[in-house]
């Protein structure tokens, strides 16, 4: 057994559907702030919030259509100890018809009029982070920080007006904004130090690529920070047609074969390394995790893999590796998070964006990516997931034969699954490994990876 495996708790209790949050919203000045007023009893707002969804534009969305406010993050949230209550600090920037559950108070009096001391406890904490001093916060922290990120984007673009806005994820180093203008509509993203590679991938390929990044309009290195135009007003995760989908699948190949000469540029700059050497290096050990992974599973079904299966599912991968290495196609520029909503249409063109997990490898891996999307979020007919293989893999003639792209749709699907599990890294990291559901989800990648494998086997039994 791997000794990373050693004393990770496996969760046993299903969680609640969704966490409870409560609301200290501010007015511009600080001096103000709303409490719910409902059954006459005053407190800090609250709201329900799904697991696993993007919390920020969960609230700021609630805030809008439930209580006519236009509002934005403070600083990151706070959790009293022992409390299963989030509380998260707004500023209103617009109101407008506001629902008559909320009343403003003085901060004063609305410290007095709060039910319980963990509500002014928290109460407390919110007001001093909110009116600390700018110089020790985070740029994306305390009161009307918003006004100085848009005076920025107002002279980026040559805007006059904002029109609306939406604070859709943040910390105080990190922000997603979007910004409507009368014209048009803007992102701002601001990454931070954390996660730089967003930044620069993104200012690469809005140098090399540009035709499928929405335009880039100015770039911040003070704060790795983007400002770019919407690519549309949806996106691919709202498109249930397969034309939708082939036409995503057309345009990735074609900006896959425009970045083969920029591959080694890419790869300089920090992108993950996901060539075939990168991928042989850590199969041996991967496998060993796998198996003693495997070995920790309590549930019988889905029935756990013993030893010998995975290591036959590991001598099925280091074969096609080989395989893949013989049919020699060139390294191109990937994108290891090509989910739907990362992909923005508007009309029938489709750009990409969110580029922290570009990688440079084979170019099966993207379009396989969208594959595993488009069968879990359409009703798919039978043939159509080999379909948009098909389509992307025509853009491909003029640089490998019939007979290696033959080889490639064989393959394909168990080296992508294979690279998915490693290139995130959560199997060497102990504590994602501790974290619910991760160790069940590389499990069933293990699982998936024998599926395929044994339908390769199947498939070359009958030729």
């Amino acid at each position: 057994m791997s000794a990373v495996l050693t004393n990770i708790p496996l969760a046993k209790v299903e969680l609640p559907a969704c966490d409870p949050y409560r609301l200290l919203i501010f007015d511009r000045s600080g001096t103000q702030v709303l409490l719910s007023n409902k059954g006459g009893n005053p407190a800090l707002p609250a709201v329900e919030i799904p697991k696993f969804t993007r919390v920020l534009e969960r609230i700021t969305s609630h805030a809008r259509q439930t209580w006519g406010l236009t509002t934005f993050l403070l600083f990151s949230d706070f959790t009293p100890e022992n409390s299963g209550i989030v509380y998260v600090a707004l500023e209103v920037w617009r109101e407008s018809a506001r629902s008559a559950e909320l009343e403003w108070h003085s901060v004063n009096d609305a410290r007095g009029l709060l039910p319980d001391i963990e509500q002014l406890n928290a109460f407390d904490e919110l007001h001093s982070r909110a009116t600390q001093d700018r110089s020790v916060a985070g740029p994306f922290s305390g009161l009307g920080w918003v006004y100085k990120t848009l005076d920025w984007v107002r002279h980026a673009s040559n805007a006059v007006q904002v029109v609306d806005l939406l604070h859709s994820s943040g910390s105080d180093t990190t922000c997603l904004l979007r910004i409507d203008l009368p014209s048009k509509a803007l992102w701002y993203k601001a990454v931070g130090n954390g996660t730089p590679r967003d930044f620069t991938n993104s200012v690469l390929l809005a140098n090399w690529l540009p035709d499928y990044l929405p335009p880039l309009l100015a770039a911040d290195s003070t704060l790795n920070a983007l400002l770019m135009e919407s690519g549309g007003e949806t996106t691919l995760r709202e498109k249930r047609d397969f034309d939708s989908w082939a036409g995503v699948a057309a345009r990735l190949a074609d900006m896959q074969v425009e970045s083969i000469s920029h591959a080694s540029e890419f790869l300089n700059s920090g992108c993950i390394d996901l060539r075939i050497p990168a991928l042989q290096s850590p199969l041996t050990q991967f496998f060993e995790f796998m198996g003693g992974l495997m070995q920790q599973q309590e549930k019988q079904v889905p029935a756990p893999l013993n030893r010998e299966e995975v290591s036959q599912v590991a001598d099925a991968v280091a074969h096609t590796l080989v395989e893949l290495e013989q049919i020699g196609l060139p390294y191109v520029i990937g994108h290891s998070d090509f989910n739907p909503g990362n992909i923005p249409i508007r009309g029938d063109r489709s750009v990409f964006v969110d580029w922290e997990a570009a990688h440079v490898g084979n170019p099966l891996l993207t379009i396989e990516y969208l594959i595993a999307h488009f069968k879990k979020n359409c009703a798919t007919l039978p043939g159509q997931d080999y379909m948009l293989r098909q389509i992307f893999w025509d853009k491909w003639h003029s640089i490998i034969s019939d007979s290696g792209i033959r080889r490639i749709l064989d393959i394909a699907p168990l080296i992508a699954v294979y690279a998915s599990a490693i290139a995130g890294g959560s199997w060497r990291d102990p504590s994602r490994l501790a974290r619910h559901g991760v160790p069940g989800y590389l499990r069933s990648l293990g699982r998936l990876m024998q599926r395929e494998s044994h339908a390769i086997h199947q498939r070359r039994s009958c030729a």
